[in-house]
């Protein structure tokens, strides 16, 4: 009996490890991104933003699930004004100790945002999310920001 609870506790560890390194190895490699963006703002004036845009960059994952995000550069319009929007690179890492999330770091602010990980069914697509409710006095905001990234051949 108790060599069957010794073995076990060392086969949960085992696992554990595994299940680390299995995810690493789905990530790595290099990802198409694609994005979606949503917020919603009720003030005194009721603001919505919904944006779609393909093709936003790529991502790549190391064997030990870190990588880069770099986005393309594109041209944003705003009241009928053209805005360049230069590329970005942006630091990602998979972090199972914070419940499996991610974790993008701008390197020049240091700042950091963290995103849910979901997986598509057939694996070769994940996506990154991430959902804000902020309550202040006399307003609301709601954001739900999502990533979409696709294995890359």
């Amino acid at each position: 009996m108790k060599n069957l609870f010794i073995f076990t506790i060392l086969l949960i560890i085992v696992t554990g490890c595994n299940k680390e390194k299995q995810i690493y190895k789905k990530l790595e490699g290099t990802w198409t991104l694609s994005e979606d963006y949503i917020s919603w703002q009720n003030t005194s004036t009721y603001f919505i933003n919904n944006s779609h845009s393909e093709d936003l960059g790529v991502l790549t994952f190391d064997k030990n699930g870190k990588g880069q995000l770099v986005t393309n550069p594109y041209t944003e319009y705003w009241n009928g004004e053209a805005y360049q929007i230069p590329s970005y690179t942006y630091n990602i890492e998979y972090r199972e100790e914070d419940s499996g999330k991610m974790l993008l770091t701008n390197p020049d602010t240091q700042q950091s945002e963290s995103y849910n990980l979901r997986w598509s069914y057939d694996k070769k697509t994940f996506f990154l999310v991430t959902t804000k409710i902020t309550y202040q006095q006399e307003s609301s905001y709601f954001t739900d920001h999502k990533f979409t990234c696709k294995k890359q051949d």
